[in-house]
Formats: structure tokens, sequence, C-alpha cells
């Protein structure tokens, strides 16, 4: 089956549009892989991290780091693929109701021509990326 292809500067510009604001955009390779909602689900379902969240030292941002880390580590393995998924992490703000406005970290991947968000505190559970989440800062390997 024949992969979709971005390149880093249409991704760049799709970037854009979450965020007009956003300033922050680490793309390290010209193309990128689009995969589909069901690659995504299939690969971080094998993914989800059981340590323990300890404030102020095991949080958000690790849980997003280690799984895009297993992201990464997933299709070298595979071995298949010569480009990397257009998948990464980043730091957001995001609203959430009773406490505000807070500084998040999750993963987000480009399927299927959409932007979704992966929750790595909440088992990997998928989102539709959605206005609660200003991203500021996005990173992709």
């Amino acid at each position: 089956m024949l992969k979709m292809k971005i390149t880093a500067n249409d991704l760049r510009i799709k970037f854009k549009e979450l965020n007009p604001n956003l300033r922050q955009i680490w793309l390290r390779n010209k193309e990128y892989i689009i995969p589909t909602l069901d690659e995504l689900k299939t690969v971080v379902d094998k993914y989800i991290c059981e340590l323990p969240v300890i404030d102020g030292f095991n949080e958000c941002e690790n849980y997003a780091l280690f799984l895009h880390s297993n992201v990464k580590k997933h299709i070298v393995e595979e071995g298949k693929l010569k480009l990397n998924w257009a998948f990464g992490d980043f730091i957001c703000q995001k609203e959430i109701l009773f406490f505000g406005t807070v500084i998040h970290t999750a993963n987000i991947c480009l399927c299927d021509d959409e932007f979704y968000i992966v929750e790595p505190l909440e088992k990997n559970k998928i989102l539709k990326f959605n206005d609660d989440y200003r991203p500021f800062f996005i990173n992709l390997m």
C-alpha cells in the first residue's frame, strides 16, 4: 500500500492553522508519512505507559516523551519505512474545567488529513484536535 507523504513545509503550514501564534515548530526531516487513524491506534495501544504519576517528577511531559520515543522505536524496528510519521509531542495551554488554563504536554499526529491528540496520561486516548488545546511548541523527530 502506498503511504501518503507530506513535506516539512506543508506540515508547518498545517500546524500554523492550529494556532496562528505558534512560534516553535521543530521538524527535523524533509518529509513525513501520514499514517491512517487505524495505524495510529494499533501502534499507540502497544505502548501504554504504566509508570506512576509523581507530581513534579513524572508528569504529562514524561509520558508524552516516552510515547514519542516508543512510536519512533516501532517505526525503526518495523524497518519497512524510511521516513518518520507525522507524529510528535507538543506543549500547549489547555482549558480544564474547574482549573482554568494550564500548561500541558501530549502527543499529536496528522492522520488522514486531520490532527489527532494522543493523551498518554489517559492510557493513550485519541481525540480529534480541538480548541481546548492551544499549542505553542511542537516537536517531531
